[in-house]
């Protein structure tokens, strides 16, 4: 009996003591909480307020909201032309036949559906591909949103878009193939301002598909009013100056997470969960403070990292060091934020390399049209460079970690 005794007092102690601990540790880690979410408002506001809007690249704004517009083009296109559209080059169309050209007609025409969906979602004034990221759907595995758009959709439509405007290009009718270059550009950018990781790194790739490489590779500039070359310069250049890197999607990521957290948190402290687990009640407060605390010193790496890359950017060159010192202290800390980084670190490079892409087709552009404002590096400080070459000059970024990518503009 006096044994029972003693081990009931013991209990009672250590129950005592975890209560006492609790309310401890959890007054602590709520006040750290309470700063990383004061931090993480602050990133909601500036990230919200950057692009509620945007003016059209071409025509004047519309009505109505790109996603929904966007999505009817997506809807459309899978309906007329299935899974894939025509991929041929400029050079395949203007050596076909007049049967070809026949058909080629026809598929331009039965397009159009899709085409007009996707001028107006270019031309909406209300550009937000997304409404609430608190309720995107998300890969509880990687802890990133599910797309609004899926990529391969969104391609879809680029796809049909371009080899329409190739076809009016044949035909001599620039100014339309420039319509529909100009209103794939506008998705390509209204996805790659979306702050969420998939769209991001969608949007930028977009950018510089390989059609578009090859256009410029067979002489389609040469098919273009200079006027019309001025205007797709000056489009490319908005679309530069919008799409900031690294983006949003690291912030906005680890916004997303932290309050998905902080919910299944919050649900150990309702009363009907200490009423299905009383003998859980008086641990719950030192778990939720233990939990907390991992959590907002994991994910505040994430910010610092996001905050660092910035900073790099800002400075002029860097970036892949952070990158390198981020990856090794994410791998020492074993923190939660070695789950998502990998992803992070990937739609980071990517974005770089796609940016990074755009850059050396705009500096081609305007050494084509001989321009001064061409940019002369790309986002990370490396230099672009020209040289005349056997097919006729060849563009590249020097010192490049993205391999040995590089553009070439045939002689007019």
């Amino acid at each position: 009996m006096a044994r029972l005794k003693t081990v009931l007092l013991v209990g009672l102690g250590v129950l005592v003591c975890l209560g006492t601990t609790g309310v401890v540790l959890k007054g602590t880690a709520e006040r750290n909480w309470s700063l990383l979410e004061q931090r993480l408002e602050e990133v909601e506001r500036e990230v919200r307020a950057r692009f509620e809007s945007r003016e059209p690249l071409i025509g004047q704004a519309g009505s109505g909201k790109a996603l929904e517009l966007y999505q009817e083009a997506i809807d459309q296109a899978l309906e007329i032309v299935g899974l894939s559209a025509p991929r041929e080059s400029l050079l395949e169309l203007e050596r076909g036949s007049p049967e070809d050209l026949d058909r080629r007609v026809e598929f331009a025409a039965s397009v159009e559906p899709v085409l007009e969906a996707l001028a107006r979602g270019a031309r909406a004034p209300d550009a937000k591909l997304f409404e609430d990221w608190a309720a995107r759907d998300m890969d509880w595995q990687t802890g990133v949103a599910l797309p609004i758009l899926w990529p391969h959709e969104v391609g879809l439509v680029t796809d049909v878009a371009f080899q329409a405007a190739l076809i009016h290009l044949v035909q001599g009718d620039s100014a339309r193939a420039l319509e529909l270059l100009l209103s794939s550009l506008q998705l390509a950018r209204d996805l790659g301002a979306t702050p969420t990781l998939t769209e991001a790194r969608s949007g930028a790739l977009l950018l510089v598909r390989e059609p578009l490489v090859a256009l410029v590779a067979q002489g389609g500039w040469s098919r273009f009013a200079r006027a019309e070359l001025i205007a797709w310069s000056e489009a490319l250049a908005e679309v530069d100056a919008q799409l900031d890197f690294p983006g949003d999607a690291l912030r906005v990521h680890t916004l997303r997470n932290v309050r998905s957290f902080a919910e299944e948190l919050a649900f150990g402290e309702t009363p009907e969960y200490r009423e299905e687990h009383p003998f859980l009640q008086h641990a719950v407060p030192a778990v939720t403070a233990v939990a907390k605390g991992h959590t907002r010193q994991s994910f505040e790496v994430l910010l610092d990292f996001d905050r660092d890359l910035r900073s790099a950017v800002r400075d002029g060159g860097g970036v892949l060091e952070v990158l390198d010192r981020y990856r090794a202290e994410i791998s020492e800390q074993k923190a939660l934020a070695q789950i998502p980084f990998e992803d992070l670190e990937q739609a980071v490079l990517l974005r770089a390399e796609h940016l990074a892409r755009l850059r050396v087709l705009r500096f081609a552009l305007g050494h084509h049209l001989d321009l001064e404002n061409a940019p002369g590096v790309d986002r990370l400080g490396h230099p672009i460079r020209t040289a005349t070459c056997e097919q006729g000059r060849r563009f590249w970024i020097e010192g490049s970690p993205w391999g040995s990518w590089e553009m070439i503009v045939p002689p007019e």
